[in-house]
């Protein structure tokens, strides 16, 4: 059985890193939301609970991708929303890194 102090010290030693996927998760739900028509939101509902679709997973995050970046992958408005996106995930895995103090362990050379 899993005592409440080693759990407790765990969520403290990782309390960013929960934050960020929380933040993140929620930064997707309301993005999805916001840009799907309700129609497609229900066959992705459906197929995530497993339903019977013909949908693949191919179809269905190409349909997203479509939703968030554009349809034309080659347009400069495609290109400022996935640099913004870029910029935003690298932000965010910056912040939380710092938090942990997990800078000064990156590119440590092996002492032998």
């Amino acid at each position: 059985m899993i005592e409440f102090e080693t759990v407790r010290s765990f969520w403290e030693a990782n309390w960013s890193w929960a934050g960020g996927l929380a933040a993140s998760m929620l930064g997707l739900t309301l993005l999805a939301n916001s840009l799907l028509n309700p129609a497609r939101k229900d066959e992705i509902a459906l197929w995530l609970m497993g339903a019977q679709s013909d949908e693949t997973w191919a179809r269905t995050f190409t349909s997203l991708f479509d939703a968030v970046f554009g349809e034309r992958h080659f347009s400069m408005n495609c290109f400022i929303r996935s640099a913004i996106a870029s910029l935003l995930a690298v932000a965010l895995i910056w912040l939380m890194m710092g938090s942990m103090g997990t800078f000064g362990l990156r590119a440590c050379p092996k002492r032998s």
